[in-house]
């Protein structure tokens, strides 16, 4: 599970997977999916912050240890499908986008009413995913061609974060393959290094996690028998509001 402040999920391709015309009729009514996909997280984050308040009593609370559960999941991708399809309608005042507009706004509805059921989960220690890893090629062994390489940061309690944005290098000549970590959150004491040929291919290369402050240089081949990056940590505990009457 991904933490939701990393704002990864969802993606287009989450939404064209659930409806495959969404991005055709994006285009057509001139309409940001990226922007319609970030208006909903900020409504989804206004909503978990509230929920989480009145879990905790009236203390402030803020979904920064969140991780995106199935019920979130759906209401993720529910939410910006409303909001693309109710753009749609009233740009081009079609029916069938009214349609759509409110049977998603009808599902994310559920997913939510699910979500504050099951409780929102959460994890004692998040770690967020760290940002492109900073790639630099040497002279070395490893065969020319395009690599993609990216992290993930790992705690001393087992917790690992979602795998940050791939760094994508071309090799001209023989090299070595020389990477750092970008940006790394508080809880971090070491990470990992994943590689491949292609985005779907990269496995990790490290054995043992690598110091935060330390580097890591590719051999003369890519190792091909490693895990791939995994999606992050899982909810250590689950949290539902509490309904209370206010009493004068």
């Amino acid at each position: 599970m991904a933490l939701w402040t990393d704002r990864n999920f969802p993606q287009i391709e989450d939404l064209e997977r659930v409806d495959s015309e969404v991005v055709s009729v994006a285009s057509a009514a001139q309409i940001d999916l990226n922007g319609k996909i970030a208006e909903a997280q900020d409504t989804i984050d206004d909503w978990l912050s509230l929920y989480l308040q009145r879990s905790a009593m009236g203390a402030p609370a803020k979904p920064g240890d969140v991780v995106i559960t199935s019920p979130l999941r759906r209401l993720a991708v529910a939410s910006a499908l409303s909001m693309v399809f109710r753009d749609a309608h009233f740009r081009q005042m079609a029916d069938r986008f009214k349609e759509k507009w409110k049977e998603y706004e009808r599902l994310a509805m559920c997913a939510q009413r699910d979500l504050a059921a099951a409780g929102v989960g959460r994890v004692s220690k998040p770690l967020r995913r760290p940002s492109s890893p900073m790639v630099i090629a040497g002279s070395g062994s490893l065969s020319t061609g395009t690599y993609y390489v990216c992290t993930s940061i790992v705690d001393g309690r087992g917790g690992e974060s979602e795998a940050g944005e791939p760094a994508v290098v071309t090799t001209q000549t023989l090299a070595t393959l020389t990477v750092s970590l970008g940006i790394v959150a508080s809880g971090a004491t070491g990470w990992n290094v994943f590689m491949g040929r292609t985005f779907e291919s990269m496995t990790q290369q490290n054995a043992l996690p690598i110091p935060v402050e330390s580097t890591f240089s590719s051999g003369s081949s890519l190792l091909d028998n490693g895990r791939a990056p995994e999606a992050g940590q899982s909810a250590d505990h689950y949290t539902q509001a509490v309904n209370r009457i206010i009493r004068g």
